[in-house]
């Protein structure tokens, strides 16, 4: 009896074990299959009849091939290919593998991307609305051919002196020898057009063709309300006969060279130029996307001393208006102050989306007497264009405390006043009719201590001002403004975790301006070295997104990741040369 219980218990004590490793292969490979995937589309917007790029992400190992037949159902897959990365960043090693689905809508509306099965992994679900191309022509015969023109506005019931983006494609299915196009020509109304930088080209599927894409904007800003129409714009094509498509060579048994000359134009645009809202009139009008104004001081702390030159910067940036229709800031008259308002910084900076305008205006300010002294609030009225209603771009008012001038009798040795004793007959000389002095041995005694003590606390005062002067830095950095901060960094990130590359660019430089006031408008590649590895090859991304020939996928949020953890990293290090300690270099 009791060795079947020894043998009851050594049975048992078997099983069990035999059950924890079962439970441990079970959780490790329930672990094996949490891979994260995730899914973007490569632009902002997806329309009809034209291609995009769906891709799958991840950072994880799958083990299994993806099966992307369930995307059949609402969307034709015109081609697919895989692509693995690997980096070393900060002594880690990081590895990636995309997946990049090239799709096109069957039709417009709201479509759910199903999970694709990646083995015993799964991506999520996600939602895609494919909108109508409103620059899409309803002649089907255009469609089909090899050329056509099209042409588009980003509205059509723009504001007076409101930007309007005009969008010009030229699709060829062939090669050519040459094109020459028209400029925008209105009627109707007076109109100011610019040119929005350079074209670009790019390849889209429509209609199961393959187009090559040239693409020109232009930026159109109406003077007066009313109708007003954009005229056909005429493209003149040369076409060699070797650049067609097989048939001339094989039509002619020469194989000569034929040309051709084709000419296209683009449907008319009608707008309906709305006025200035009622009660605006006597108003600044400007019509904007977005308006930002913030200012910065040439010294830190906040306290200045009678006789100090001060210098505030104001900058102003308007999304959608060009920088000569910002207003000027007027000089703000206060007892005690003299102030120097000098003339106002215009540049235009040029986007996809459009122009921003950059004002920036400087006022030296001197304080003439101690006290404590407020600067009113500046407010720039402008009216949205998106949201159809007014706002306000303010600037707080700005309090500050100025200081009497410190007194230098503790720098500088004032002069000493020497008694001379009245010299004794016996002492004096005469030289004509003037007398000369002549000291005796006691008081030279004296006479030199006093100089050599002069001397002495005047070369004390040099060394203390030299070691003061060389211990002052060159330029002093101006303490970014909170407030404006924390607007920049809120609308950079909408931006960003909405995918819009372009705003998300202008609104990070100018963040950056705010946190390295000491750089005048630095550029980019100064940007990342002054950044960490992480935030570099997100700016890369970034920049590759909007300025490569080929479309590039882009994703916000991790150069919102990593624009949290620098400023962070920053906030510490300001916090660390508050009390004495040096912020650590990169």
């Amino acid at each position: 009896m009791v060795n079947w219980q020894k043998q009851y218990k050594q049975w048992g004590k078997l099983y069990f074990s035999l059950w924890i490793i079962v439970l441990c292969f079970a959780l490790i490979s329930t672990t094996a299959e949490a891979a994260n995937i995730t899914v973007k589309v490569d632009q902002s917007r997806v329309l009809a009849n034209e291609s995009f790029k769906l891709i799958f992400e991840t950072k994880d190992s799958v083990d299994g091939e993806p099966d992307f037949s369930p995307l059949k159902k609402d969307f034709d897959i015109i081609s697919q290919n895989q692509s693995s990365s690997y980096q070393f960043i900060n002594g880690e090693g990081h590895r990636s593998t995309s997946w990049i689905i090239n799709l096109m809508p069957k039709k417009t509306g709201k479509f759910i991307i199903p999970a694709i099965k990646f083995g015993s992994s799964s991506s999520k679900q996600a939602t895609l609305i494919v909108k109508k191309d409103l620059a899409q022509s309803t002649k089907k015969n255009q469609l089909d051919s090899d050329m056509f023109l099209l042409v588009n506005a980003d509205t059509k019931t723009p504001y007076v002196q409101a930007q309007v983006v005009i969008t010009l494609r030229f699709y060829r299915a062939i090669n050519i020898a040459s094109a020459t196009m028209t400029k925008p020509d209105f009627s109707g109304g007076e109109v100011v057009v610019e040119s929005l930088g350079k074209g670009r080209q790019y390849d889209t599927k429509r209609n199961d063709r393959t187009y090559r894409v040239d693409e020109h904007r232009y930026l159109m800003f109406p003077q007066k309300s009313g109708k007003l129409t954009l005229n056909p714009i005429h493209l003149t094509i040369q076409i060699g006969g070797s650049n067609q498509v097989f048939g001339n060579l094989f039509n002619d048994p020469f194989g000569r060279q034929r040309s051709s000359i084709k000419r296209l134009s683009s449907n008319p645009l009608t707008f309906e130029v709305q006025g200035i809202p009622k009660g605006l009139h006597k108003k600044r009008w400007l019509p904007a996307h977005e308006v930002i104004i913030s200012q910065k001081w040439s010294q830190n702390p906040s306290e200045f001393i009678v006789g100090e030159p001060i210098t505030r910067t104001i900058n102003l940036m308007a999304d959608g208006i060009p920088a000569k229709q910002l207003p000027n800031f007027a000089k703000q008259k206060t007892a005690g102050l003299k102030q120097y308002l000098d003339k106002a910084e215009y540049k235009d900076q040029l986007e996809i989306t459009g122009v921003v305008g950059l004002l920036r205006q400087k006022n030296a300010i001197i304080p003439t007497s101690p006290g404590e002294y407020k600067l009113p609030a500046i407010e720039v009225p402008w009216w949205d264009v998106d949201e159809n209603k007014l706002k306000t771009a303010r600037l707080d008012e700005e309090i500050f405390t100025v200081k009497p001038a410190i007194n230098n009798n503790t720098t500088q040795p004032q002069p000493v006043q020497q008694v001379i004793a009245p010299p004794t007959p016996s002492q004096t000389t005469t030289i004509g009719n003037q007398p000369n002095l002549q000291h005796t041995p006691q008081n030279f005694y004296w006479l030199n201590i006093v100089l050599g003590c002069g001397w002495f606390i005047t070369a004390l005062a040099w060394w203390l001002h030299h070691r003061t002067w060389q211990n002052k830095p060159i330029v002093e950095v101006a303490k970014p403004n909170e407030k404006s901060d924390k607007k920049i960094l809120k609308l950079l990130k909408a931006s960003a975790l909405d995918n819009q590359p372009t705003q998300t660019r202008r609104l990070f430089m100018q963040w950056a301006n705010e946190i390295w006031p000491e750089l005048s408008n630095p550029s980019m590649a100064q940007i990342r070295n002054l950044v960490e590895a992480p935030m570099q090859v997100e700016l890369e991304k970034l920049e590759q997104c909007l300025f490569a020939k080929e479309p590039q996928p882009w994703e916000g949020a991790k150069l919102w990741s990593e624009i949290k953890a620098f400023k962070k990293g920053h906030k510490k290090g300001r916090n660390k040369e508050q009390n004495g300690q040096l912020s650590p270099l990169y």
